[in-house]
């Protein structure tokens, strides 16, 4: 059944008319209009705020605590457009916004072409910002604790797969390195694994992985079909 325009409004939803309304509010109006009860008007705040440090807390904290569906697409979606240096204080975040990150390995892999979405909101944001951003997240594998490293892990597969010419063997040698140090814990072998499905270069040690009866045997079969579906385009 269709949603009304009374239901979309109540999940976030906007269009241009709404925003014309509020198109002159100054930046603290806008503020002000982020913390209001009807979802649509903090849609509308949310697109209109201009991304600085103060309101990307801002917004990162609103996030936290949305319910309505189309205002955290708003959210995320601003802050997908933002810079390198937002992209920096999107990574504090990993693994603390909701609540649906991967705890442990799932029995089934995600059987797709495309890379598997992230479950964290701000892993998924971080993957479709502008390639520009890659360094950042290499660099923050060196700092993250393991609760967020697994979620940073799928935004740079993420980035890679929907930026090929990101998979350079400099990105590739970091991942592997990260592999070796975390050879005794299961959720981030999982999470490189699928990783790895955005680096062509990894095939050769994906199938030494299956020849030696790895436990993400599933898993390594699907991040290979993945690798071979995309070499054969």
């Amino acid at each position: 059944m269709k949603s009304s325009v009374q239901q979309l409004k109540a999940r976030g939803f906007i269009n241009d008319n709404d925003v014309a309304v509020h198109v002159t509010d100054t930046k603290a109006e806008l503020l002000q209009l982020l913390s209001s009860s009807d979802p649509s008007e903090r849609s509308v705040a949310t697109r209109l705020l201009p991304l600085s440090p103060t309101t990307t807390y801002e917004l990162l904290q609103r996030l936290k605590r949305e319910k309505a569906l189309y205002t955290r697409l708003e959210i995320c979606q601003k802050l997908a457009s933002g810079s390198i240096e937002t992209a920096r204080l999107l990574v504090n975040e990993l693994g603390h916004v909701g609540t649906n990150q991967h705890r442990k390995p799932t029995k089934k892999p995600v059987q797709k072409k495309s890379y598997p979405l992230p479950r964290d909101l701000i892993a998924r944001t971080l993957g479709t910002m502008d390639p520009a951003i890659l360094p950042v997240l290499l660099e923050s594998l060196n700092t993250c604790e393991n609760a967020c490293l697994s979620e940073l892990i799928d935004a740079i597969g993420a980035l890679v797969f929907t930026n090929p010419a990101l998979a350079n063997d400099v990105a590739y040698a970091r991942l592997k390195v990260l592999w070796q140090q975390y050879e005794d814990h299961a959720l981030i072998q999982w999470k490189l694994i699928i990783c790895f499905s955005a680096f062509p270069q990894s095939e050769p040690f994906l199938e030494a992985l299956m020849e030696n009866q790895h436990p993400c045997k599933e898993e390594l079969a699907c991040s290979l079909w993945r690798l071979r579906t995309r070499a054969k385009k």
